[in-house]
């Protein structure tokens, strides 16, 4: 009996090629639990809007990964190759997109190899899942964290400005680039807590001095 599983996630993402290599092994490792024969495609789609197909992960990781090549879009297919209608398939997408940034499906016979293959997939996706910065910093407030929300529209404005994507394919020449970016956010996120602890202290020290002045005075 056919069974199916999809999921979607509207997560950041760090997607090293480590990651994505274990990834790719946790996928194997699924299939082989239930046939011998399945092709493995790989779709990447561009900057430039080009989509092309690999057959091979390496083919995907020594991709340049820069400008108008940069890799928006990632989707790795494993499929039976028998000829039975419901053939076992397993389907992974990474996407820069707000919205199904992260997305899969899994389809077989076997309800129990459904579950547990999703469970391993998402085993990997919680390895390179990050919270989008610019939306914990302009959500932040409605958690009434105190200062919180003074400071949340101006660090998503800095993140913005800095260029840093939520959503991450970290090979090629992109590596350099996203880990200076990263470097720099780090840097400025640092500064910006920091002074909010700052102003916490001295706004503590401030009224203790008030008060203090105030009790002198009445005598």
């Amino acid at each position: 009996m056919k069974t199916e599983l999809r999921k979607s996630f509207d997560y950041g993402f760090v997607l090293t090629d480590q990651e994505l290599q274990r990834i790719y092994d946790k996928l194997v490792q699924q299939m082989n639990r239930v046939t011998n024969a399945f092709t493995i495609g790989y779709e990447v789609k561009f900057a430039n809007e080009v989509v092309a197909e690999r057959t091979t992960l390496q083919e995907v990781l020594l991709e340049d990964n820069s400008g108008i090549w940069m890799t928006r879009a990632l989707t790795i297919t494993l499929a039976d190759q028998s000829p039975v209608k419901d053939a076992v398939q397993i389907s992974l997408k990474f996407q820069a997109s707000d919205i199904d940034s992260i997305s899969y499906s899994v389809v077989g016979d076997d309800q129990d190899w459904v579950y547990l293959t999703g469970v391993k997939l998402e085993e990997g996706i919680n390895e390179v899942k990050k919270v989008p910065l610019t939306k914990m910093a302009r959500d932040v407030g409605t958690f009434g964290v105190p200062y919180a929300f003074i400071t949340a529209p101006l660090m998503a404005r800095i993140v913005a400005s800095l260029g840093v994507p939520d959503y991450n394919f970290c090979w090629g020449r992109y590596v350099k680039v996203f880990e200076r970016r990263k470097s720099i956010v780090n840097f400025i996120i640092f500064g910006v807590v920091v002074t909010i602890v700052l102003g916490i202290i001295i706004g503590i020290v401030a009224n203790y001095i008030s008060a203090k002045i105030g009790i002198g005075g009445g005598h």
